[in-house]
């Protein structure tokens, strides 16, 4: 386990951890770590699936598993050295596109301890030009209202304007997806950045958090004064 990155920023925290195995095999499908988080004097500030979120993804070749978590920063906890807990790494059995993946379970005793960095000057905040387009997500219309960005990571503040219910056959297909249902990944929508001189970022997957908020975290530091657009969906939002 590797801490690849860790931010708080906006009052949100994100952590970017990678998984490999020690012998260099390829992970099973839809691994999920199980995470517990503590401050410096082992207080828990909660385990994933109360305050925050986990999205995980694999590497092409399926032997890099990448995590985030993010989860929004008790005020209370001022000291912003944390300890970061796994003690195993689940992978419910699924079928995927004919495909039968086995059931991976592995345990370990991983943690670490880190520092949360905070750099409160190096963001950029934009407004949504267009708040009457909206995107579907996470069986939600949402609106976005503002965008900001930091170093490696997209917050976007957004409105729920309307929400519906699973049907059964989206349950189904949530529970043999290989990609989780909370990433917006699961509805071929993702967030790219486009540069003053024409190129593009990666196209990263964003889920949301507890405060309604969607979060994406980039594989590489973005250049704040080289970015042009930022792109949700199909929504372009410019930056200026």
């Amino acid at each position: 386990m590797t801490v690849e990155s860790s931010h708080v920023c906006n009052g949100t925290a994100v952590v970017l951890i990678t998984f490999q195995k020690d012998n260099g095999e390829p992970f099973g499908n839809g691994l999920n770590p199980d995470i517990t988080l503590t401050d410096i004097n082992g207080q828990s500030v909660f385990q994933s699936g109360m305050n925050g979120g986990v999205y995980t993804e694999l590497s092409d070749d399926n032997k890099t598993l990448f995590c985030y978590y993010t989860w929004s920063f008790p005020e209370r906890f001022t000291d912003r050295t944390v300890i970061l807990k796994v003690n195993k790494l689940i992978c419910n059995q699924s079928q995927v596109d004919g495909a039968t993946w086995p059931d991976d379970l592995i345990k370990g005793e991983w943690d670490v301890k880190f520092d949360l960095t905070e750099n409160e000057d190096n963001t950029i905040t934009v407004t949504n030009p267009e708040p009457a387009k909206t995107i579907s997500v996470f069986h939600s219309e949402l609106r976005i209202d503002s965008v900001l960005l930091s170093d490696m990571l997209l917050i976007a503040s957004a409105t729920t304007v309307r929400q519906w219910e699973m049907t059964e056959e989206e349950v189904r297909q949530s529970i043999i997806s290989s990609v989780h249902p909370g990433s917006s990944a699961y509805y071929d929508i993702y967030a790219q950045l486009v540069y003053k001189d024409g190129t593009q970022s990666d196209k990263v997957g964003f889920h949301r958090n507890d405060n309604g908020d969607l979060i994406a975290w980039f594989y590489k530091t973005i250049p704040l004064n080289d970015a042009a657009e930022i792109r949700i969906g199909d929504l372009v939002i410019p930056v200026q």
